[in-house]
């Protein structure tokens, strides 16, 4: 998909251009041009174990497998890595 100018008169070509398929016109309707886009991803962390010893690690989306992120860490039992989670709510 190439766009070789913006929508906006003396705007800049975008950087990215995100094409949204949606089923009827009302899911749209609201969205204005240049409007902000948020997106988002699945992720699990965990402390893992791998070759004996222990790593935090991230599977995003569907993986099956965790990438590591760093370690080795300290065993769960001993210790090891802990988060504390806050809510404002």
């Amino acid at each position: 998909m190439g766009l070789s100018k913006c929508a906006w008169p003396g705007a800049r070509k975008p950087d990215l251009v995100v094409q949204v398929a949606v089923t009827t016109q009302q899911d749209t309707s609201a969205i204005q041009v240049g409007a902000a886009l948020r997106t988002f991803r699945r992720v699990q962390y965990a402390e893992y174990q791998a070759g004996g010893r222990w790593w935090l690690g991230r599977r995003v989306g569907t993986a099956t497998t965790y990438e590591q992120l760093t370690g080795p860490l300290l065993a769960p039992g001993a210790g090891g890595l802990t988060f504390a989670y806050y809510d404002t709510l």
